[in-house]
């Protein structure tokens, strides 16, 4: 047994010790041409963690950064990331959308790599209505709108290390999100967000937690629909409202409930007391869960 095992490891050390480290920093531009007012943006990843954010980039449309750090024992094999940056608009055909894709294909099999982190910035700039499709096949992806975005449609796909979303204060919100995540969880926060329309928001996890926090203190101007389905994990909902905002909450089974201001029971139907139906700034919300607790924590006040 001694023998077997001195062979194993004399068999690996070239892998751990004898390797030459990995420093790879890439940067892309997407450049903004006058006239376009929003982009369609698609983004893939094969592994490591994607953040997606807004922020004014001076004359840029979109900022791009792939940063991987670790070890390899193939020196001079072209590294192994690919960075693909592909964009088009169409306001020479009189259009106002650019179309943009971009996708990060690290491919680093062991014993040949081993990363140590794979991270990827993808910064959008806030003048351009945005419609988001953002996908990770191994680890995870955060999210964080600001002040001033109007967000068209998200949809969003990870697996090991979730999803974490936040709309952020000044944000609009005028189409479908649709997020899920396979075993990291999901965790989603909405801080007075304004809505256009009636758009719905689907949260889907097969076998990890979802934690959702919905504050709307400022007139949501509004209604919209909140759909979230569990497996395996806990389901957690906060609702922190005010004033004109209203909610009605549902779920497949019984839950914990606490808080001011609803009333109701569930599975039957939980409400804010200025809850009514066909109500303007209001949230209508289904929880549906197999094996995981239902938690909610439901707060309404008529003013603050």
């Amino acid at each position: 047994m001694a023998i077997v095992l001195l062979v194993i490891l004399a068999l690996a050390s070239p892998f751990v010790v004898g390797g030459q480290a990995i420093d790879i920093d890439e940067r892309r531009d997407i450049s903004l041409s006058p006239g376009v007012r929003s982009i369609e943006l698609n983004v893939r990843a094969t592994v490591g963690q994607l953040e997606v954010s807004f922020a004014e980039l001076d004359g840029k449309a979109v900022e791009v950064t792939a940063q991987i750090e670790g070890t390899t024992i193939r020196p001079g094999s072209g590294g192994p990331l690919e960075l693909t940056v592909e964009y088009r608009d169409d306001v020479a055909s009189g259009g106002d959308r650019m179309v943009a894709n971009i996708t990060f294909d690290a491919y680093a099999p062991w014993p040949y790599y081993s990363l140590d982190s794979a991270r990827y910035s993808v910064v959008v700039d806030p003048s351009l209505n945005a419609t988001l499709d953002l996908g990770m096949t191994t680890g995870g992806i955060t999210l964080s709108t600001a002040p001033g975005v109007v967000l068209e449609g998200l949809r969003l796909n990870a697996t090991s290390n979730g999803a974490a979303v936040t709309f952020n204060n000044g944000t609009m919100l005028s189409g479908d999100v649709r997020i899920h995540t396979a075993t990291g969880g999901t965790l989603f926060r909405w801080y007075d967000v304004e809505v256009k329309g009636h758009p719905t928001i689907a949260l889907s996890e097969s076998s990890g937690d979802i934690d959702a926090v919905f504050y709307q203190h400022r007139p949501l101007n509004g209604s919209m629909t909140v759909k979230a389905a569990g497996t395996l994990g806990d389901m957690s909902l906060s609702l922190d409202l005010s004033g004109v905002n209203s909610a009605e909450v549902k779920s497949s089974k019984g839950a914990t409930v606490t808080g001011e201001g609803f009333t109701g029971s569930l599975p039957a139907s939980l409400r804010s007391d200025n809850y009514r139906d066909g109500g303007v700034h209001r949230m209508d919300v289904q929880l549906n869960n197999t094996r995981g607790d239902i938690v909610v924590d439901g707060r309404w006040a008529g003013s603050v």
